[in-house]
């Protein structure tokens, strides 16, 4: 029972925290001009050319 509730608590911080991250993924995509203006983080920059150009092929 023990175990079963450990599982169940690790399930659902898991699942939060995957929810958050699909958020933050989304704010971040939503402003990616911004952070690569303020921070000047050309990865970012990168990650955001290759997921035009992916939706562009598809």
């Amino acid at each position: 029972m023990e175990k079963r509730h450990m599982n169940l608590k690790t399930a659902l911080r898991l699942c939060l925290s995957s929810e958050s991250m699909g958020l933050e993924r989304r704010q971040r995509s939503e402003n990616w001009q911004e952070n690569f203006e303020r921070k000047g983080k050309k990865s970012c920059w990168r990650r955001r050319i290759r997921s035009v150009r992916r939706q562009e092929n598809s």
